[in-house]
Parts: C-alpha cells; structure tokens; sequence
C-alpha cells in the first residue's frame, strides 16, 4: 500500500466517510461563492480574499477526494492551490510596495513643503526692498519656479 492510501484511511478513520463528503460539499459552496462574488463584481480577482477562499475551497475539495479519489479533479484542485499561494504573495507584495511608494511620497512632498514655506519668508524680504527675486534666489532656497509652493505669496 501507498502512503497516500494509507493517510486516505486515516482520514476516513478520524473524520469518517460523511463528514469528508460534507466537506467536499462545503467546498463547492465555497467555490460558488466566491464566483458569484466575482461576478456581482463584490470581490475583486485583486483582492487576496478570493484567492484566500480558492485555496480553502480547493483544500475542503481535496479533503473530500480522500474518500472517492479523482485523479483529474485532484490535479484541477492541486492547481488551484498552487496557482493561489503565488497569487496572494503577488498580491502582498504590490500593495507592500504601493503602501511603501505612498509614504515615501507623502514624506518628499512634507518636505519640499517644509522647505518652501522657510524660503518665502526671506525672499518677502527681497521683494519688499524693491529687489525682486530672480529664478537663481529661488533655485538657491529649493524652490522649484512655477509650482504652487514657490508662487504663494
């Protein structure tokens, strides 16, 4: 006897023949959902939860092969977890560095803010004494001429 035959029967020993084929039902329930989800367009294919629930879906399937084996719905359910687990890293790893660019954006524009803001004061100075500032005193403060920051007056 194979090992596979052989955690086959443990299953059924320990979880009984029943509750395997329930299983495998809830598993198609599963995969039901999560399609019609899709479809009413209330999960998105982007969202880690869809392939959260393909990877349990196809699991509770595989669980149930135990009892009646299938050769191909074993191999669709395999896909269906090994496709899924690259899937959610992709996933993962987009919106890590999504999340990372966001940050580092809102912390470059905190500080051409920062630096805009303290060389208006002194080119004020400038303007007021009747010598206006070229585009070298602006470039010198930081300034880049013509947005927002280096206009505000």
């Amino acid at each position: 006897m194979s090992m596979l035959s052989h955690a086959a029967d443990w299953l059924q020993l320990m979880l009984g023949a029943d509750l395997l084929r329930w299983l495998g039902v809830l598993g198609f329930c599963t995969y039901v959902g999560l399609y019609t989800c899709l479809s009413l367009q209330i999960l998105h294919s982007g969202n880690c939860l869809y392939f959260i629930g393909n990877i349990c879906a196809a699991s509770l399937v595989l669980l149930s092969l135990s009892q009646d084996f299938n050769l191909a719905a074993a191999l669709i359910q395999g896909f269906w977890i090994l496709m899924g687990v690259p899937a959610i890293a992709l996933r993962l790893l987009r919106h890590s560095k999504a999340r990372r660019a966001t940050q580092d954006g809102a912390a470059v524009a905190a500080d051409r803010h920062r630096q805009a803001a303290s060389a208006v004061p002194a080119l004020r100075g400038s303007v007021r004494s009747g010598r206006a500032p070229g585009r070298a005193a602006w470039a010198a403060r930081g300034c880049r001429i013509g947005t927002a920051a280096s206009t505000r007056g």
